[in-house]
């Protein structure tokens, strides 16, 4: 190998910015590291033990079992988009998105304590 540092998977970037804090920080690095470590260890752990259990077919019989999908059926014709391309919103009230926006991302990302959502704020 190229590189013998650790390597740290995230679900997404907006994840990254704890992790990177932990590797840059001389206090927290090698317990961050070592945590990790033994994370991936039981994880790996775990996941072979349930390959234990799986039975396989063989490319053959997964290749029989194969879903197949007749487009030219009408419930299965896809549907033409009435704009393709980029759709750009421009003065739309925010008041009628901001139910649907999911900020848990935002308040995990910053360790921000609390529950979300907090019925009762704003009032």
């Amino acid at each position: 190998p190229q590189y013998s540092g650790p390597t740290v998977h995230v679900l997404d970037a907006s994840r990254a910015v704890p992790v990177c804090s932990s590797l840059i920080d001389e206090k927290q690095y090698a317990e961050f590291v070592e945590d990790t470590r033994e994370t991936y260890k039981e994880m790996r752990e775990e996941f072979y033990a349930g390959l234990e259990d799986r039975k396989y077919v063989s490319l053959e019989q997964a290749r029989a079992k194969a879903l197949t999908v007749d487009f030219t059926t009408p419930e299965n014709t896809p549907v033409t988009p009435k704009q393709l391309g980029v759709h750009v919103l421009r003065d739309f009230p925010i008041e009628e998105v901001v139910d649907y926006i999911d900020w848990n991302p935002f308040f995990q990302v910053w360790q921000l304590r609390g529950r979300y959502p907090n019925r009762g704020y704003p009032k």
